[in-house]
């Protein structure tokens, strides 16, 4: 008997958009960090929910990140994230 595993491998120039969900009205925000180290979180636009000093700088710190990950050019970054299970009848 053989057992597969199936993932699926997101590279990261694909991980441009973050979704960022309030957590006092679950409104979900959608920052392009493509090139954006300059991207604000500041508050909820729905319901004006003041987020942290620190989700800022989080946000700016990932979009730095991705962006010197992408640019290497010793190898490639993915992230590998394992396919759904599928239902048996």
């Amino acid at each position: 008997m053989c057992a597969l595993i199936h993932e699926f491998a997101l590279p990261l120039g694909d991980l441009r958009r973050l979704a960022v969900e309030c957590a006092a009205c679950e409104t979900v925000m959608i920052v392009d960090l493509q090139g954006q180290t300059e991207t604000t979180v500041t508050f909820c636009p729905t319901c004006r929910h003041d987020f942290e000093p620190s989700v800022k700088d989080r946000v700016r710190s990932l979009a730095r990140l991705l962006d010197a990950l992408a640019a290497s050019k010793e190898c490639r970054f993915s992230f590998r994230v394992a396919a759904p299970a599928t239902a048996k009848p």
